[in-house]
């Protein structure tokens, strides 16, 4: 997924807090099918102490006919950047109306970005 993510964070006590949006493109490995070239919105927060903590939110995922899929997810975050969670699939509309399910994800935060944390 790329794109691009707008948020703010705060300080409170010894964690580091953010809220924020992420809107991007999907890709897939195939180059085509479902979700290549979709739309993606996902709200997130997160919370971090000394570079690692947790991170959740619900995403929109959609597909070149505009079909849409419902998520939630939650995952752990390292001092590396690398975040590890599960994207639960709550329903979704057309040809994804009534899906259900749930599949690992990983992916790597640009926490430096975030100044170091």
């Amino acid at each position: 997924m790329a794109g691009k993510a707008s948020e703010r964070s705060f300080r409170w006590g010894k964690s580091r807090l953010w809220r924020g949006e992420f809107l991007g493109v999907t890709f897939n490995d195939a180059g085509s099918g479902p979700f290549h070239k979709g739309a993606a919105s996902c709200l997130y927060t997160l919370e971090l102490v000394n570079g690692a903590g947790q991170a959740q939110g619900p995403c929109i995922f959609g597909d070149h006919d505009g079909d849409k899929v419902f998520t939630s997810w939650s995952g752990k975050i390292a001092t590396c950047g690398a975040l590890d969670g599960v994207h639960k699939i709550n329903g979704g509309t057309g040809k994804f109306k009534g899906i259900q399910g749930q599949g690992l994800f990983q992916c790597i935060a640009l926490l430096r970005a975030r100044g170091g944390q």
